[in-house]
């Protein structure tokens, strides 16, 4: 009897995953994770140039909203606050691509995207005071990954995620030009719910 009301939940969950990352389908996501960023610096000031590299720990936040234009293809918009030791938080926006794929007879998908975006400040702090909130959104953010997506329910969802994503900026100064190139790898951990 066990073994037949097994099966049947097993089946059942596998029906009812088979019906999403479908056109028309969409996802709403609460991510999180926590880690280190790695910050590189190069300064050039008149001939002379040199550069830094420093690790910092940092916190992530993200609402996530996907529609699937087609069958296992969607677009995202995240939404995230960041915050990192001694700076106020900062806020990005991103725009992704995703991929998903169910795995057969399953209620696990695999999926990768990738992103760009804007932030309105960098996440590490420098000897420029240009740390923390900047009046502009001119953070340009790269960012791809790849994780699964595992069903619970009818409409529940988990999502795991390895995370890589890269910022860039360019402070132009009177006397001194910083490039400012910081990239984080982190693991997103995220639930939410099919609409």
């Amino acid at each position: 009897m066990k073994t037949i009301l097994l099966t049947v939940v097993v089946l059942l969950t596998a029906i009812s995953a088979q019906a999403q990352f479908r056109g028309g389908d969409s996802e709403l996501m609460t991510m999180i994770t926590a880690g280190t960023a790695t910050t590189t610096e190069e300064v050039t000031v008149g001939e002379s140039t040199g550069s830094s590299d420093r690790t910092d720990k940092f916190a992530y936040l993200s609402i996530n909203y996907g529609y699937y234009f087609a069958r296992r293809i969607s677009a995202e918009l995240e939404l995230g606050i960041r915050a990192e030791d001694g700076i106020r938080p900062l806020h990005t926006g991103i725009v992704n691509l995703s991929y998903t794929h169910l795995l057969p007879r399953s209620f696990i998908a695999l999926y990768g995207r990738a992103g760009v975006g804007v932030s309105n400040g960098l996440t590490s702090p420098d000897h420029l005071a240009l740390s923390g909130r900047m009046s502009e959104y001119d953070v340009t953010i790269l960012q791809g990954g790849a994780g699964m997506k595992i069903r619970a329910g009818s409409r529940g969802l988990f999502r795991v995620e390895l995370n890589y994503r890269h910022q860039a900026y360019t402070y132009e100064g009177p006397s001194a030009t910083v490039d400012y190139s910081i990239g984080t790898l982190a693991v997103l951990i995220g639930m939410g719910l099919l609409l």
